[in-house]
């Protein structure tokens, strides 16, 4: 936000709300960011040959959220799972996106 903050100013411009970049640290709540620090965390199951992304490795999740004393396991549970839906869908609309072009 820093970044957008300084952009504006060096161009003249007044910051606009709705064009600010979240900020995960400030814009979400702390079960919110737990997830996000899960999702970075956790490694991606990507098929091999084809380099098509299944998703995350659930692996460890439940020693990760100990040692992080994350208390809410299951909303986080639920953000988490809910931000490797819109990657699922991001990942497949890109997908689509380049399969497209190539025609």
């Amino acid at each position: 936000m820093d970044k957008y903050l300084s952009l504006c100013e060096q161009l003249g411009q007044e910051p606009n709300p709705d064009e600010m970049p979240i900020d995960p640290s400030l814009d979400f709540d702390v079960i919110a960011q737990q997830a996000f620090f899960l999702y970075h965390t956790l490694p991606d199951k990507v098929e091999g040959m084809a380099g098509l992304w299944l998703g995350k490795e659930f692996g460890g999740l439940l020693d990760i959220m100990n040692i992080y004393s994350i208390e809410h396991k299951r909303e986080v549970m639920d953000y988490l799972l809910y931000m490797i839906q819109i990657a699922r869908d991001c990942y497949s609309q890109e997908r689509d996106n380049q399969s497209k072009m190539r025609k």
